[in-house]
């Protein structure tokens, strides 16, 4: 069946899956095609009745899809309980210090400019 899937706040593009996949299917298969993370997608179908596809193991017939439905993707926030894709950038924590990759602790051969601490 082919799908029509959109991201709330993005672009429009389609996926087709078989007529016996179910809603962990398609999230994979959107997750793949589009470079997202899977385990984050929250789909919706028919935007006006709200109807989640909260269960992954549940067929996306019994859902109500169908051959040219229109679905939107949402993503469930990250959190403590979400794990981290590949995709995700990793942050240093604001309270802890980073080092540039730019700069060396150690001894270099090129002398350094003395500063007098009293001016």
């Amino acid at each position: 069946m082919k799908l029509a899937v959109e991201i709330f706040t993005g672009p429009l593009f389609y996926v087709e899956v078989d007529d016996a996949s179910t809603v962990g299917n398609l999230k994979k298969e959107i997750g793949t095609q589009e470079n997202l993370p899977s385990h984050r997608l929250v789909l919706i179908l028919n935007v006006d009745e709200r109807s989640l596809l909260d269960n992954e193991d549940v067929s996306l017939k019994e859902c109500g899809v169908e051959d040219g439905s229109h679905l939107y993707v949402l993503f469930e926030p990250l959190g403590n309980n979400v794990p981290s894709s590949p995709l995700t950038p990793q942050y240093a924590v604001a309270n802890e210090p980073s080092t540039p990759s730019n700069v060396s602790y150690g001894h270099t051969d090129e002398p350094s400019a003395s500063v007098d601490p009293s001016h």
